[in-house]
């Protein structure tokens, strides 16, 4: 009978320990709040909601206060300048300057055609008086110098100025000047026009325009 021999597992009659398997602690549990999927991280506290809303209102409020004051003082404004025209006008009681046609005479008006060309020319002289009354006994008027045109049916019949001068409380100042039209050349409208009126019956019609500057 054969004896059979089995190797033993320990080779060279020597053991080895196995080494243990390394200890894992668990994870640190984490709060609740940061897995509750109703809660946002970014969401503002319920203290610096309450902040900005206060300064909110802080700055709608002072943007009201200062719509208010200053709609009160534009009204207080207004009304003082209300009473100040009240006033002017109780004490000195203003007027306007009255003007009228003293005098006003023709002693020039030709109409000449150039047969070269077909054109038209007007010369006139013409000489006007004008009054200027002021009737405030407590206002004085400042006139600064004053340009008149003498108009036909918005056709220019002459062109003329008059010098500064002041009018006195109370008082009639007089304009006189001499004033025309050396060679002036017309459209056929405002040739037409002057013709057209020239054979009327209650004669030409004339409109006289004073620009000027009054203090």
């Amino acid at each position: 009978m054969t004896d059979r021999v089995y190797p033993s597992t320990k080779p060279n009659g020597t053991s080895h320990p196995t080494p243990a398997a390394p200890t894992v602690n668990p994870p640190p549990a984490k709060a609740h709040a940061l897995y509750n999927p109703t809660r946002h991280p970014y969401r503002p506290t319920p203290t610096s909601r309450h902040r900005h809303k206060h300064r909110h209102f802080s700055c709608r409020r002072c943007f009201c206060l200062s719509c208010f004051w200053s709609i009160l003082i534009l009204i207080a404004i207004l009304l003082l300048a209300a009473i100040a025209a009240a006033a002017f006008y109780v004490l000195y009681r203003p007027h306007r300057p009255l003007f009228s046609v003293t005098s006003l005479k023709i002693s020039t008006f030709n109409l000449t055609t150039t047969p070269s060309d077909d054109s038209t020319h007007l010369t006139t002289k013409i000489n006007i008086t004008l009054s200027a009354k002021n009737p405030n006994k407590k206002i004085i008027f400042l006139y600064d110098p004053m340009s008149i045109t003498v108009l036909s049916n918005s056709v220019n019949l002459s062109n003329g100025s008059f010098p500064n001068f002041t009018n006195s409380p109370d008082n009639i100042s007089i304009i006189h000047t001499s004033m025309g039209l050396n060679s002036q050349v017309l459209d056929a409208d405002s040739l037409n026009s002057l013709k057209s009126d020239l054979k009327r019956k209650n004669g030409l019609p004339m409109e006289i325009v004073m620009d000027t500057m009054v203090g």
